[in-house]
């Protein structure tokens, strides 16, 4: 048989001339290449050139082998619903087209799928949902021609969910009465929506929102709906008294579901509120928030003000921990542990803690994060001089120090034993908040400090040091540069000439930092600016800092991690607290300036001149009624198989099943090169899991 080229068709059905492909010669959908996918449909040509003789008379589907001339899959272009979760088929048939027009059905075809992402097929053609994944996937179907060649066909099928929720007290025909009621535009009335943020970006594997939204009174329903294209949730809310919060929190597993739906599409969301009384449905504006096509993984460690204490929000429950109940204490019994920061590799916290062994307040104490630090006190690796700030190398043999006085200048220290550690270059005085470069040639700080009469760091400009060398010994730091002086004109409010808390970007070649009155919060507004490694013009990130007009953004650390969007946009992602309101003021923090962390991405490839910020999202798992800064992120590394996960971009195989566990992805769906992967067997042929991505092999 000649080799055959390929053509894809709008119709499910083939003729001699529909000849599809994938190549010289054609290939299977288990030989084709990954990133191919067949046209719609395919066969390959059954010309009488072969010799074969005709057909066995006694065979139920009659008529010479010559005489098949293409399949059919029936139904053709289908679509699915699944509802709440319940069991939804589609039951396929092959039916083999003749030559005079008939349509013979077909009992030996070889049923797969493109992507196993919504469900399974059988060897009969019966598709099951699997109740998470939407959209749209490709049926295949191969039926023997009786010459020793096959015939192929394709159909698209369209897989839909949606998922509805009946809260306490809710009448079961309130769908029937938002249908019925009067429908009411009133801006004065609506339960205008609070959070999520309009526009935000959020990585796939955030934890469910708390929807929230004001106005309304006891009795009134509220129907909360997210949409996508495939896939919707439905929630109706009773308003129950005094009490109610005014907030809805999707449940994990839909919540997954709608963020791998439609993945290019934003999440639409509304809060519709009925009020019996008129039968008024009273309409709002809807928001919209996307996901990016990436998750971001670890754990975040930051400050509880109102504790004094270092809490983590778990990178898998989404969950805030008292990983160290009992740090150091005086010998007056208090216990205290702030000014932290965390190695790149995740394994080292340094902070300032008291010690029993310290007479005079804070020292600048190392604690191994993956020790039980759950004794009295919490177990140190090494205390040091007395320090306010510090920062790791990337390899987290050397930490950075900035002294008991905001503005005592810089040494550097052994993290093992907190000895100190020779090197040239470090400013002496009025330096402070250190931030080594994950590539380890820079260190940024803010330098010229001055402090107010509560001895905190007001004024203050951005520079940088460069390392020639980051392995020789002792280490040599270059001549200063300044990227930005606190006293310099910049874009946006609010006015002030103090530059505080620089943050590297995984690349190393942009950072972010903190513009204002003051250092922290207390003493004044500040927002989030961005400014290249080479200096020039900084860039104030509106969308991350609430808009222009936001003055409640501080301290910015990035996360280690970065997303690639399938256009191949590249992503990071950074930490801020800020005192803007999150939510409203039953459920969240409206109306008291209570500091909470925020995350946000950055766009690495945007345009200078340009705000390359998203907006931002509050960070799940904090308590809102305390005061929290400074999150600081412990890395994790994509999940490797039979492990636990959340979405399909946590695991490394990018395949999390029903279970809520990363497994292999199947053979159509191998792993291309340069997507992560567990083992060598994720990978496509020809590849090798080198470092959890799969590459060519060496040599």
């Amino acid at each position: 048989m000649r080799a055959l080229r390929c053509l894809g068709r709008s119709s499910a059905v083939v003729s001699l001339l529909s000849l599809a492909a994938c190549g010289d010669p054609p290939c299977t959908p288990a030989t084709c290449p990954t990133d191919v996918i067949p046209g719609e449909i395919s066969t390959i040509d059954v010309r009488t050139d072969t010799g074969v003789s005709g057909m066995d008379a006694s065979d139920p589907e009659a008529g010479r082998p010559t005489d098949r001339v293409g399949l059919e899959i029936d139904p053709a272009n289908a679509s699915v619903m699944v509802r709440d979760g319940m069991p939804a088929t589609v039951a396929f048939r092959a039916v083999i087209a003749l030559r005079d027009g008939r349509r013979i059905p077909s009992d030996t075809g070889v049923w797969s799928l493109d992507s196993l992402r919504a469900g399974t097929i059988s060897g009969a053609g019966i598709f099951s949902a699997n109740g998470l994944g939407t959209g749209e996937i490709e049926v295949r179907c191969e039926v023997p021609d009786l010459r020793g060649g096959t015939l192929r066909a394709t159909t698209k099928l369209t897989v839909r969910a949606s998922r509805e929720v009946l809260g306490a007290g809710v009448p079961m025909d309130i769908a029937m009465r938002f249908a019925d009621g009067t429908r009411v535009a009133d801006p004065t009335m609506s339960s205008r929506v609070l959070y999520p943020l309009h526009q935000a970006l959020m990585p796939e594997n955030v934890a469910p929102p708390s929807i929230q939204w004001e106005r309304g009174a006891d009795g009134d329903v509220y129907r909360v709906r997210l949409s996508k294209p495939n896939f919707t949730i439905t929630s109706y809310v009773r308003h129950s008294g005094a009490m109610f919060d005014y907030a809805w929190t999707v449940d994990m597993a839909a919540w997954r579901a709608l963020a791998e739906a439609d993945p290019d599409a934003p999440v639409v969301i509304t809060v519709d509120r009925y009020v019996d009384m008129g039968s008024r449905v009273f309409t709002n504006s809807p928001i919209e928030v996307r996901f990016a096509r990436g998750s971001i993984y670890g754990s975040v460690y930051y400050w509880d003000l109102d504790a004094g204490r270092m809490m983590r929000i778990n990178a898998r429950t989404a969950t805030a921990e008292n990983f160290m109940p009992n740090p150091p204490d005086r010998s007056s019994g208090q216990r205290c542990v702030a000014c932290h920061t965390v190695s790149r590799d995740g394994r080292w916290m340094a902070a300032a803690a008291t010690s029993r062994m310290s007479m005079d307040g804070f020292r600048n104490s190392v604690f191994d994060l993956t020790a039980d630090l759950s004794p009295t006190p919490a177990p140190t690796v090494a205390t040091a001089n007395n320090a306010n700030c510090s920062t790791f190398n990337p390899d987290s043999t050397r930490l950075i120090s900035c002294g008991s006085s905001w503005s005592s200048g810089l040494s550097l220290l052994d993290p093992r034993t907190g000895m100190s550690v020779t090197a040239s270059g470090l400013p002496a005085m009025r330096a402070t908040m250190p931030e080594w470069s994950p590539d380890g040639r820079g260190l940024a700080y803010i330098d010229n400090v001055t402090l107010n009469g509560d001895g905190n760091p007001v004024g203050g400009d951005l520079r940088t040091l460069t390392l020639a060398d980051p392995a020789a010994e002792p280490l040599a730091f270059g001549s200063a540069r300044t990227l930005h002086s606190g006293s310099d004109a910049t874009p946006g409010l609010p006015m002030g000439n103090s530059d505080a808390w620089p943050s590297w970007a995984p690349n190393s070649e942009l950072l972010v930092f903190q513009h204002g009155q003051a250092a922290f919060s207390f003493n004044g507004q500040a927002a989030l600016y961005a400014v290249s490694r080479m200096g020039g013009a900084v860039q104030r990130l509106d969308r991350a800092n609430d808009g222009p007009n936001g003055t409640g953004s501080y301290r910015p650390t990035f996360s280690p991690f970065t997303t690639m969007e399938p256009s191949g946009r590249r992503l990071f992602w950074v930490a801020f607290y800020s005192t803007r309101d999150y939510g409203n003021a039953q459920a969240g923090t409206r109306g008291t300036n209570r500091r909470q962390i925020w995350v946000a991405a950055i766009n690495a490839g945007a345009m200078a001149g340009t705000d390359p910020s998203f907006v931002a999202y509050w960070l799940p798992g904090q308590n809102v009624r305390d005061h929290n800064v400074a999150g600081y992120w412990a890395p994790e590394a994509c999940r490797m198989n039979g492990t636990e996960c959340r979405t399909n971009s946590e695991c490394c195989s990018g395949r999390c099943n029903a279970m809520g566990r990363c497994e292999p992805p199947p053979a159509m769906e191998c792993r291309r090169r340069g997507q992560s992967c567990s083992m060598d067997g994720d990978c496509c042929m020809g590849l090798r899991c080198f470092g959890n991505v799969c590459e060519m092999p060496l040599g």
